[in-house]
């Protein structure tokens, strides 16, 4: 599964190669991406502009604690999950994040035992700032 998310953004921190684009979403949660700087001159990307976030599923850890200011991947979103679906080999857990939105993550399902994730779970979903991809939003006609 694909993670969607619309957001506006909030900071943008250029380096020599990339930048750090950071994305506040509609619940409040805020989501940083590292993209190429050509990128950021290609979409013409600026301050308070609406933004598409993707992340693909299987790029969402999940955690059931967390301390958020000490993990080296710069995305850590506290939720609820939602949905569990369990397969052979993969576990989906659809989590719930305060502001409404839903992130999906797709771990093993010896991961998901391990962790002892059920309906209800409160959890942490954890990604780098390179698994999110940006997304320009289509004009309206």
């Amino acid at each position: 599964a694909t993670n969607q998310l619309f957001g506006t953004i909030e900071t943008i921190s250029a380096g020599a190669v990339n930048t750090e684009v950071a994305v506040r979403l509609k619940g409040g949660e805020r989501i940083v991406a590292t993209i190429t700087n050509r990128t950021v001159a290609a979409f013409a990307l600026a301050q308070g502009g609406t933004i598409l976030l993707i992340i693909n599923a299987p790029e969402i850890g999940v955690a059931i604690a967390a301390e958020c200011g000490r993990l080296s991947a710069r995305n850590c979103l506290k939720g609820v999950i939602i949905r569990l679906q369990q397969e052979e080999v993969d576990s989906e857990v659809v989590i719930r994040l305060p502001g409404g939105d839903s992130l999906v993550a797709t771990i093993t399902r010896l991961s998901a035992e391990a962790l002892g994730l059920t309906l209800g779970t409160t959890v942490y979903a954890i990604f780098k700032s390179n698994a999110v991809m940006l997304a320009l939003q289509p004009p309206e006609r």
